[in-house]
């Protein structure tokens, strides 16, 4: 057997086993960890807030979560200050992460925030920290362990906990208020007002726009009513009985069309 051959035929088992490891490097947490002490046991998958002498962690829960650090983590790519009293963080990349479904079903590209539950992460529907975004759909996952929290009003609600792929990356979540930029915030109090809820930026577009169109239609017969009157009394004094009257009845029309206008922008607001 020639050299020529044998290293040829090195070269293509050499290149078969490094394909043969990908499948087992992707499916490795590809994630960037760091060590850190706790005073209590943290389980794997458990989101996690840093102590006041940011070196110890705790379990994440709404009471520390403006410290949220990421997520306890185990064979990651990179794990730093690695011990064997350490528990190593992911603070960066993709690692399974116990999710809720407090705030409704999860799904891809949800950011997840901290919940009631300690250590256990929930869709982000306000603004706060964010341990990163889902990259799995909640629905998707079949193995869910029910628990037992109280909601705001004080009474037992059931939910299910699962682990879901989270891409970790903790960061200061806004809710989508930058289109509200565009609106004064006083309108936005006074349609908020209104509804007794929060209202949404297109719903107030909307009633400004109904608005807007209402009282350009009573301007517009209110200008043409006043104009003709004058034009009327002018050419024939003696019609100004019937000149009253109409503009007595063109006004009961702008009123009603008014309250048509409040009714719609009402209902637009409320429902």
């Amino acid at each position: 057997m020639s050299r020529k051959y044998i290293v040829k035929r090195n070269l293509w088992v050499a290149l078969a086993m490094a394909v043969s490891a990908v499948p087992a490097l992707v499916s490795a947490e590809a994630a960037i960890s760091q060590g850190f002490t706790s005073d209590e046991s943290i389980r794997t998958g458990a989101l996690v807030s840093s102590v006041n002498d940011e070196k110890r962690i705790e379990p994440a829960s709404t009471d520390n979560g403006d410290k949220l650090l990421g997520v306890a983590g185990k064979d990651s790519l990179v794990e730093l200050s690695n011990t064997s009293t350490q528990v190593q963080v992911v603070t960066s990349g993709l690692t399974q992460t116990f999710v809720s479904d407090i705030n409704g079903e999860v799904e891809v590209g949800d950011p997840i925030t901290v919940s009631p539950l300690v250590g256990v992460g929930m869709k982000a529907t306000e603004s706060g920290y964010v341990v990163g975004t889902a990259r799995a759909n909640f629905s998707e996952i079949s193995d869910k362990q029910q628990h037992i929290v109280k909601d705001k009003s004080g009474n037992d609600k059931q939910v299910n906990v699962a682990l879901l792929p989270i891409q970790v990356n903790v960061i200061y979540f806004s809710k989508m208020d930058d289109e509200k930029s565009i609106l004064p915030q006083f309108l936005i109090n006074i349609a908020q007002s209104v509804a007794g809820k929060d209202v949404s930026v297109a719903r107030i577009l909307i009633a400004m726009l109904v608005l807007m169109a209402g009282i350009g239609s009573i301007g517009v017969v209110l200008y043409s009513s006043v104009r003709s009157s004058i034009l009327s009394i002018g050419r024939n004094p003696l019609a100004a009985s019937a000149v009253h009257k109409s503009l007595l009845e063109v006004s009961l029309l702008s009123l009603g069309i008014l309250l048509v206008m409040l009714g719609a922008v009402y209902l637009i607001l409320v429902v």
